[in-house]
């Protein structure tokens, strides 16, 4: 009973930190989407693993501005950055700098598909 309830708790932890927008997790299962990405101006969003899944809300602030996790923390996303695509799980995504990128700063987003809850 207990390793069955150890290996619940670590899948729970392992999505959980796949749904915070860190930089590489989730990378990898959705990858061939990712690289079909472009952004308005017909700039690829892909650059490595800089896209991944993540959680969207709306601001608690404004109750206006969309915010997405970017690699756990809640940053807002430029309206123009939001693509009006579907994702293959119906989930949000984030393709964004790396934490540890100087250039551009880190968490600048570069694509954002939005899930069915906003």
């Amino acid at each position: 009973m207990f390793f069955v309830l150890a290996v619940l708790a670590l899948g729970l932890t392992t999505s959980a930190h796949a749904q915070d927008g860190h930089h590489g997790s989730g990378h990898e299962q959705f990858h061939p989407w990712y690289e079909t990405l472009k952004d308005p101006a017909g700039i690829p969003c892909c650059h490595g693993e800089d896209c991944r899944p993540t959680q969207d809300r709306i601001s608690p602030e404004d109750q206006k501005t969309v915010q997405v996790l970017v690699d756990g923390e809640w940053e807002d996303v430029p309206p123009e950055k939001i693509l009006k695509k579907t994702s293959p799980d119906l989930g949000s995504h984030v393709c964004a700098t790396n934490e540890a990128d100087e250039y551009p700063p880190k968490g600048s987003i570069r694509c954002v598909v939005l899930g069915n809850g906003v």
